[in-house]
């Protein structure tokens, strides 16, 4: 089954105020050049998400304040696919938002960037055979789920991420990333089967990620 959305562990509902935007020309990069490769990006949540193409993810944690004179700084961290048997895919939407934005910057050209839609959940579909990766929201903010369709191989997902100056697992199973004395807290995986009568399982004591 392509593109297939599983029940949520606790059945929480997408928050209307987190949403993931398409970009059709509005996001630009720190030199102010265009990102094509930005497919969509959070907004309401933390970090802010980038969703790229090629399976491509950047999380990003902005220190900005209303002083001129000091200098802004951007945090970033990327995620991707590895392995073997790692898929280059695009990101889509799914859930569509019940409201557009328009864009009138500079860079927009004359007309602008109008009808911009926005989603509540954004997928990865294949990033392996049969795994799909999906990024959404619920009552705490952002979610990120990895989703192992029948057939899939599981020993084939593992997640390679970039621009931590270290990294670790703590006695809690949450994965820690450091950064220029900041850290980027993953919490520990809940692990869950949907079974064939729609329930729930939980998988105590899986962990169906490597990292």
């Amino acid at each position: 089954m392509s593109q297939y959305v599983p029940q949520d562990f606790y059945g929480e509902q997408y928050l209307k105020s987190i949403g993931f935007w398409a970009n059709h020309g509005q996001v630009i990069g720190t030199d102010g050049s265009l990102q094509e490769e930005i497919k969509f990006y959070s907004e309401g949540g933390f970090p802010r998400i980038y969703a790229k193409d090629k399976s491509k993810v950047s999380f990003v944690i902005a220190k900005v304040d209303t002083n001129s004179s000091t200098v802004d700084t951007l945090h970033r961290l990327d995620l991707r696919p590895f392995g073997p048997h790692a898929r280059e895919v695009a990101p889509t939407g799914w859930a569509v938002k019940d409201w557009i934005q328009n864009f009138y910057m500079r860079h927009c050209g004359t007309s602008g960037v109008e009808e911009v839609g926005g989603f509540s959940r954004i997928l990865y579909t294949d990033i392996f055979p049969s795994i799909d990766m999906h990024f959404y929201s619920g009552s705490m903010g952002q979610k990120m789920a990895l989703v192992m369709r029948p057939g899939c191989n599981i020993s084939d997902l593992k997640l390679a991420f970039n621009g931590q100056d270290s990294m670790k697992v703590d006695l809690w199973g949450n994965l820690k990333l450091f950064y220029n004395g900041k850290e980027f807290v993953i919490p520990f995986v809940q692990a869950y089967q949907i079974n064939s009568a729609s329930d729930i399982v939980p998988l105590s004591g899986q962990r169906p990620t490597t990292f």
